[in-house]
């Protein structure tokens, strides 16, 4: 069975019945039937199919199904549109209805299957390297079919800004464009000599917020700040401390400041003028026009503060609200915009820097990213707040297999570093992240995220119930589906270096700028295994 995640409960029962197709004969969730229909292709057979049906079962919990092929047909129960969705995922795959050749008949089965974790969620960078609406969609289509339910858009960064803002049009007609791109990675100060832009119109947002509602799900947008505001400042000089005229910078890290000498191009905004908030205020007014979801991330990572300390405006500020240091003026501007983001029904997460002050909200949900432990994060969950899990050497996509194969993401433990089961209640569940620095290309962009998008869902579904080795097997199966949906993925070679040898090789070629490696290996295996 290539059903991933791997459901709850599973009963192989006797007999088969004959499939050519479905046909939707009851269905009690408005506008379910129109998103089957889109997504069987060719398996919808509207008058002689096999019965499906989709039943409303009040006593089931919001995101459970359960899943019967029977005689009679097919039916699927759940109390929620959410279930129902996905009762018809597994029914997809279950039938292969996306493969050229679907089965020619159903095994009788029954399904009863449900989440380990409210919040199963993929984070895609689009401010680094922008990729296009369509792109995100097929994405979003790949997300639902393993019942992911939260896509977090990074729109904003240093390198670029990537949301229409109608009151500041100088973010995209300035704030969205960069004269070159860095290459090569981290350690080198390499440009591709290529301007590189583009932004969201606030109708292609819609478009995705709509299809994340037929999908079940929820878009959460990252508006970076205060750090991470560097394509911001070029638009909008006055926001800073200083008014300094800036371009977009085209490099990421600091190698190439450093080697060129580029002063101020790591800067946050100035929490201590009124017009700075009011600039945030209203980016968030025209974002939650957008985006129904109740979470807005702003960032609040790697804020450099040594402005702040030389600021009068800071400076006054913090004597004025009695704060001991520019950490908590951070974590004074991180309650200020939850309170205000709480007047949108909304609430803030932010990275777990935001808790270094120790004034933070409570409400305030935390996404827990550093490679090291941090203690405030356990603090802050024993304490009532809420987290959400992102661990570096499990959820990094970006990062090459040679560093994190795919067995880190799948065999992450969430009760560790100080979380226990009894916690539970407060960890909303877990997100990979798909940073783009060094992600160009949308080939390259699956690579990374095929087949760890899989590893995910199981980790975020089925966490109790892991099993490497059989999940290993499902994937196997599973791999036809990807290229049925024309998905670029990692060959086992590639995704599960053979040695230690082999891992520590391509983890040094990648660092050392060779970040193709892997693409390439991946590209003759497929040449040599599909010709």
């Amino acid at each position: 069975m290539n059903i991933i995640p791997k459901p709850f409960s599973v009963k192989n029962l006797n007999g088969s019945i004959v499939f050519n197709g479905f046909s939707v004969k009851e269905c009690m969730f408005d506008g379910l039937e129109q998103v089957v229909a889109e997504r069987l292709n060719k398996s919808f057979n509207p008058v002689s199919g096999t019965p499906l049906s989709f039943i409303r079962q009040e006593n089931l919990a919001e995101e459970e199904y359960i899943l019967n092929v029977t005689h009679e047909g097919v039916t699927v129960a759940a109390s929620s549109y959410a279930g129902a969705l996905y009762g018809f995922q597994s029914l997809r795959l279950l039938a292969e209805t996306d493969l050229d050749t679907p089965k020619n008949e159903l095994h009788l089965i029954s399904v009863m299957d449900r989440p380990e974790f409210a919040w199963r969620g993929l984070q895609i960078d689009v401010a680094r390297h922008f990729f296009k609406k369509e792109f995100v969609m097929k994405i979003m289509e790949a997300m639902s079919l393993n019942k992911l339910n939260v896509l977090h858009m990074h729109l904003t960064d240093d390198q670029g800004w990537r949301v229409q803002i109608d009151k500041y049009p100088l973010l995209t007609q300035i704030g969205s464009k960069r004269s070159q791109s860095h290459i090569n990675g981290w350690r080198s100060t390499d440009s591709d000599h290529t301007p590189h832009e583009g932004f969201y119109t606030k109708e292609e947002l819609k478009e995705l917020v709509e299809l994340g509602r037929k999908l079940a799900i929820t878009i959460v947008p990252e508006i970076d700040m205060p750090a991470h505001f560097a394509a911001a400042f070029a638009a909008y000089p006055e926001l800073g401390c200083r008014e300094l005229r800036t371009e977009v910078p085209w490099y990421f890290g600091n190698s190439v400041p450093k080697k060129q000498r580029i002063k101020d191009w790591n800067r946050s905004a100035c929490i201590g003028k009124k017009t700075t908030m009011d600039f945030i205020y209203d980016v968030i007014d025209e974002m939650a026009e957008i985006f129904p979801a109740p979470y807005f991330h702003i960032g609040g990572d790697e804020a450099p503060k040594e402005e702040w300390k030389n600021c009068p405006a800071c400076k006054a500020l913090m004597k004025k609200e009695g704060l001991a240091d520019v950490e908590q003026l951070q974590g004074y501007f991180t309650n200020l915009v939850a309170d205000y983001l709480k007047t949108k029904n909304k609430r803030l997460i932010g990275w777990n820097e935001v808790l270094k002050g120790g004034n933070l909200d409570k409400d305030v949900v935390v996404q827990y990213w550093t490679a090291r432990n941090d203690p405030r994060v356990v603090r802050h969950v024993k304490g009532g707040g809420q987290v959400v899990l992102s661990k570096h050497s499990a959820f990094y996509f970006d990062m090459c297999y040679g560093m994190y194969p795919l067995k880190n993401t799948y065999s992450y433990n969430p009760y560790s570093e100080g979380l226990t089961k009894e916690d539970k209640q407060n960890i909303l569940g877990v997100e990979g992240e798909m940073w783009t620095e060094w992600i160009a290309t949308e080939s390259k962009f699956e690579l990374h995220l095929f087949p760890r998008m899989q590893a995910l869902a199981e980790a975020g579904w089925t966490e109790t119930r892991k099993d490497f080795a059989e999940f290993m097997q499902r994937l196997q199966e599973y791999k036809a589906v990807l290229r049925a949906l024309d998905i670029n993925y990692a060959e086992d070679a590639v995704s599960q270096p053979s040695s230690l040898l082999k891992r520590i090789n391509t983890r040094r070629k990648w660092f050392a700028g060779k970040q193709e490696e892997e693409m390439t290996l991946n590209d003759n295996i497929k040449k040599h295994t599909f010709k």
